[in-house]
């Protein structure tokens, strides 16, 4: 779920359709997640989040009673291992005559999160996961070590899904779902055909738009069929693989859906450049449409309290961002501004290779990885620019948050959206992609000159909500939803 999917559920909602937003992963922590993003005020709780998973466990419930299902692995054994792990602690528990009983993961509160079960020759035969209220959520059963079958189980103790695994092919076979309230087993193919009859159920037989965000999702929406619904993709990222030997790599595995666009009542494309792309290499003209992603820009513009010479870049911290560069370019300037900071907000796997290269760089005092922000528009409020290095986009949201908040960004000109959103040199900057020491000099030009980018920051909103017209979007998904498609 991203802030995306959450404007257009309000703007939708705003036009007076009926809106909910659907989840298809097992996810345990559900309930929990979703509470947070109410409690947040990111989502109005007039826009329900549905779940297949949650959806079946509560019909189950409905068929009976929840009881305590608290598991007694922490006293079974007679002689116990205790250790430290992540999160919490460990146990192993042996019999009287020496036998390898059970692994138990326990949390830090001392509550069980899940305990491996062992035959004599020390091979795992089932795992059993627990939630935090002592009731098995899931189980999964193993043969000679692989998976053999899921079980997904209600807080009544009720199994209301099973997923059998091939175990010569270590692949997920067929899926039997259990939650009829008349004892039959409806049996699916896959998960993925159970998901997406689960999403026709929604839909029923009314006049439905399903709308789908997630590339791993698009073919399952793509199989409801087209008499229960209106099916819609969005395209958030560029569709082709970075190729650092030329301008396009292959197409990305996940987006092997775009072969069957012309499948779709319409495809949603954020750029203008990446549609004419995807027509060109896919076809389906008639089906694509360049629509911009909701941006909030009615709020009046916030007072600017711009930090003195100081940078901030707000991305996942992957190799596709080149966060690398960014930390290298800002190296090139340093000298020459002793009072800039350079702070990079977000996670990711690259962190720790990152905080390597700040340190080696000797800047650990001026670039500092500060993690995830909740008030990400005031960390650009108070930055003379922001930046941005990805290899490629679909459409920046970042650049458009920031354009918005009346702060210029420089940025790599990849595909897709810089250069819809920037224009180099009024209210921003763009620099070729990959060219450390342009994105160094373009940096220098505006921590040397904080007027110039104060007046640049000022054309950004301007430029930014010209370009995120509400009326313009919301007239646009009015069209979509009533099944009035015009392409472009």
């Amino acid at each position: 779920m991203t802030m995306a999917m959450f404007h257009r559920a309000e703007m939708l909602l705003r036009l007076g359709y009926d809106c909910s937003i659907l989840t298809l992963d097992y996810n345990p922590g559900f309930d929990d997640q979703v509470e947070t993003i109410y409690a947040s005020g990111r989502l109005s709780r007039s826009v329900a989040i549905l779940n297949p998973f949650k959806q079946l466990s509560e019909l189950a419930v409905q068929r009976k009673p929840v009881r305590a299902q608290l598991n007694d692995a922490g006293t079974q054994g007679r002689y116990v291992e205790v250790g430290e792990a992540e999160g919490g602690r460990y146990e192993r528990h042996f019999s009287a005559d020496g036998m390898y009983l059970h692994y138990v993961r326990k949390r830090r509160d001392g509550t069980i999160q899940f305990v491996d079960h062992f035959d004599e020759h020390h091979v795992r035969t089932r795992r059993d996961e627990f939630a935090p209220l002592g009731w098995i959520h899931k189980s999964t059963d193993y043969n000679m070590g692989k998976v053999h079958q899921e079980r997904f189980f209600a807080p009544n103790g009720d199994a209301y899904l099973s997923r059998w695994w091939n175990v010569d092919t270590g692949k997920p076979s067929i899926v039997f779902d259990l939650s009829s309230t008349h004892g039959v087993a409806h049996r699916y193919s896959s998960l993925s055909a159970w998901q997406t009859a689960w999403m026709a159920s929604i839909a029923g037989e009314a006049s439905s738009t399903i709308v789908c965000d997630g590339p791993g999702s698009m073919l399952k929406v793509i199989d409801v069929p087209s008499h229960i619904a209106r099916r819609v993709g969005v395209v958030h990222t560029a569709h082709f693989e970075y190729s650092p030997d030329s301008d396009r790599g292959p197409l990305k595995q996940n987006h092997s859906f775009l072969e069957r666009a012309h499948e779709l009542d319409a495809l949603v494309v954020p750029t203008e450049e990446q549609a004419r792309d995807i027509v060109d290499e896919f076809g389906a003209a008639d089906r694509v449409v360049t629509i911009r992603n909701v941006l909030p820009t009615g709020a009046a513009a916030r007072p600017r309290v711009t930090v003195t010479s100081r940078v901030s870049m707000f991305c996942t911290l992957n190799a596709g961002k080149q966060v690398d560069h960014a930390i290298r370019a800002f190296g090139k300037i340093a000298s020459e501004f002793p009072d800039a900071a350079f702070d990079i907000f977000g996670e990711g796997p690259e962190k720790q290779r990152l905080q390597a290269l700040i340190n080696e760089l000797g800047l650990h005092e001026r670039i500092r990885l500060r993690g995830y922000t909740l008030d990400v528009e005031g960390e650009m409020r108070a930055s003379t620019c922001t930046l941005l290095t990805s290899r490629q986009e679909g459409m920046s949201y970042v650049i458009a948050e920031s354009m918005l908040q009346q702060v210029p960004c420089v940025s790599y000109d990849a595909r897709y959206g810089p250069s819809e959103l920037i224009t180099d040199g009024s209210n921003g900057l763009l620099v070729a992609e990959g060219d450390v020491t342009g994105l160094a000099g373009a940096l220098g030009s505006m921590l040397r000159d904080p007027r110039r980018a104060r007046e640049m920051g000022e054309r950004a909103r301007l430029a930014v909500l010209r370009l995120f017209d509400a009326d313009q979007i919301e007239d646009a998904w009015r069209s979509l939803v009533e099944g009035e498609l015009s392409e472009g």
